[in-house]
């Protein structure tokens, strides 16, 4: 059996076919020749293998990831083979020693017969001693070449091992910082949308104030035209009574001697009936100032400066109820489609991000602009929906009071509508009383 040369000893030293590929021949074999003669020095051998098995390791880590299990499996299969090659020998080796010792029995049966010389003999066991020893250090040898194959394989285990924990924290690391980046993604996107929510809140505001401002004015107008009616009703009630008076005089001047008395009594009557209509007029008066404190009471209550014109847009379009009613059903579908529609969204987007998520980017945020407009949507429905329930709700408690100042019976659940029914029979009565007792007053 014939020795390792150098490129076989750096060949199973090292383990890696793939790099004498890509080395020249005459570097390789400087590399193995340094590699033997450094083992060769070396106390522990073992060790030696070991730390440049791993400086090696080391070094081609960036190619092994390229290369891979494949190449891992070709080496051990190359050194697999080898191995049974010098198994082969090995058997070989063990044959022909078994031959020679058969041989050196001949001859030393020989030798006792007396055949041949005893310095041939002797040459021969020589031979034979050497022989053996040659096959000792083969067989050491193969020995060695074993515990090398079994550590080469046991750090290609070890190797593909730490490769494969490297990787997947790799992708341990990878993962975490794409749901960090997704984090700070949602972090921004609800910052510029409080922003926007923000602005748009300060622009509803000031119109607010705007309208509301507008509305007292009105209010203000409508009052001072209301005072002045009031005055100009005043003054022809002054008027009527003088005329009443002089004409009252008149008669009596005209008719002093024939009709005293019944001068006097029409005198009286005319008296009654002015002390009537002073009565009548403190008590319009009265009921009006408490209808006024009911306004004002609302007004604290609702913060609704335009009564009247509610009340006018309420008694005299039957339709606006329905309206109302109307669009607050709108609304609620729509807040219900859009709530069907936002979670159709985030379910698409919730399936892009786990499948595919690095070709889908752009549908991504696509569709998250989709969702933020959706949501802005909803929002301007809800404020819509808010302000129609509580429009709703002060129309309804106005309602209520103005029943309980005209001492009428109502049940708690009756409708906006009902109550507005009753409200109007109520008004239309008193209006037919007040024009009966004008026309009687004019008579």
């Amino acid at each position: 059996m014939r020795p390792f040369t150098a490129d076989e000893n750096f060949f199973f030293l090292t383990g890696n076919v793939w790099k004498q590929k890509s080395v020249s021949p005459k570097s390789s074999l400087d590399n193995g020749l340094r590699q033997v003669r450094n083992l060769m020095i070396t106390s522990n051998v073992h060790t030696f293998i070991e730390n440049s098995t791993i400086r090696l390791e080391a070094e081609s880590l960036n190619s092994m990831r390229d290369v891979g299990k494949k190449e891992i499996i070709e080496e051990l299969n190359i050194i697999k083979n080898k191995y049974n090659t010098t198994q082969k020998r090995f058997s070989v080796d063990d044959t022909r020693l078994k031959k020679l010792q058969k041989i050196a029995y001949e001859r030393s049966v020989e030798e006792r017969v007396g055949t041949y010389r005893s310095q041939y003999i002797q040459t021969c066991i020589s031979k034979l001693h050497q022989s053996i020893e040659y096959t000792r250090r083969q067989q050491e040898e193969c020995i060695q070449d074993m515990k090398i194959y079994e550590h080469i394989l046991e750090r290609s285990k070890k190797s593909a091992v730490f490769l494969e924990i490297k990787a997947n924290s790799l992708k341990g690391k990878i993962r975490k910082m794409n749901l960090e980046c997704e984090g700070e993604k949602k972090v921004k996107l609800k910052v510029i949308e409080s922003k926007s929510c923000s602005q748009r809140i300060y622009k509803m505001l000031h119109e607010v104030v705007a309208n509301e401002t507008k509305d007292k004015q009105n209010v203000v107008d409508k009052i001072s035209r209301d005072f002045d009616m009031r005055d100009i009703l005043k003054m022809r009630r002054e008027e009527r009574k003088r005329r009443y008076a002089e004409i009252s005089e008149n008669a009596a001047n005209e008719d002093k001697d024939k009709k005293e008395a019944y001068l006097k009594e029409g005198v009286y009557l005319y008296k009654m009936w002015a002390n009537y209509l002073l009565t009548k007029f403190a008590n319009d008066r009265q009921k009006y100032s408490n209808i006024e404190m009911a306004f004002q009471k609302i007004h604290a209550a609702t913060g609704e400066y335009n009564v009247n014109e509610l009340v006018h847009k309420f008694l005299t379009r039957e339709q606006t109820f329905k309206e109302l009613k109307y669009t607050i059903d709108l609304s609620r579908t729509s807040i219900e489609q859009l709530y069907k529609r936002n979670g159709e969204i985030e379910n698409v987007i919730h399936a892009v991000e786990m499948y595919d998520k690095e070709s889908r980017t752009h549908d991504i945020f696509t569709l998250r602009e989709k969702h933020s407009l959706s949501f802005k949507e909803l929002e301007n429905e809800k404020l819509k929906l808010k302000s129609l329930v509580s429009i709703r709700e002060h129309i309804n408690e106005w309602n209520k009071r103005l029943l309980k100042i005209f001492d009428v019976d109502y049940k708690r659940h009756y409708t906006t509508k009902k109550l507005f029914e009753l409200l109007a029979v109520v008004i239309k009565n008193k209006l037919k009383g007040n024009r009966e007792s004008t026309s009687n007053d004019n008579l």
